[in-house]
């Protein structure tokens, strides 16, 4: 598997991420990360999410969503070292998505994707490893109000999340 292998050669052993949640007093109780290894247990996601973990404001879905959502962000927003993998594709947010189907697509994939391409190239995103913080402050540093317009085109949460505010506004 692709995906092992570049975590086996390219990202911090477990170890040293271990040490570093338990350290700051998070468990990986509180994540799911069902079927990884424990070199995996980091958080996947998806190009747009690096956007809406930003702008969430504790809507979503479903209760279930929210409920993954709410562990997923508090940990990426209160963690300095936090560590994502970006991919292409779902995600540790899609996986308690009711929009996911059996066979784990999402029935919105070509808006979704859409978004995802255009947060890409705009920002010059790569399928590998990211510290969270570094990432969404060079994109937030980089952000003009047009491009989230453009990116979040067709988004049904862009006019009631905290995108804007916590994108955009705060330089």
């Amino acid at each position: 598997m692709r995906y092992a292998r570049i975590l086996k050669n390219d990202v911090l052993p477990y170890g040293a991420i271990g040490r570093h949640l338990f350290e700051n007093m998070i468990s990986y109780n509180n994540l799911e990360f069902a079927g990884r290894t424990q070199e995996e247990k980091m958080i996947i996601l998806r190009p747009h999410h690096l956007l809406c973990t930003q702008g969430y404001s504790g809507k979503g879905y479903s209760d279930d969503f929210v409920e993954n959502m709410d562990k997923i962000v508090d940990y990426l927003r209160n963690n300095e070292d936090a560590k994502i993998m970006l991919k292409f594709g779902d995600d540790d947010l899609c996986s308690r998505c009711p929009n996911m189907d059996d066979k784990k697509l999402c029935r919105t994939e070509e808006k979704v994707r859409r978004f995802d391409e255009k947060t890409v190239k705009y920002f010059n995103l790569c399928e590998k490893e990211y510290n969270y913080r570094q990432i969404t402050e060079y994109i937030d540093e980089n952000m003009s109000e047009e491009m989230l317009k453009d990116i979040c085109d067709g988004c049904s949460w862009y006019a009631i999340s905290r995108c804007r505010a916590n994108i955009v506004r705060k330089k």
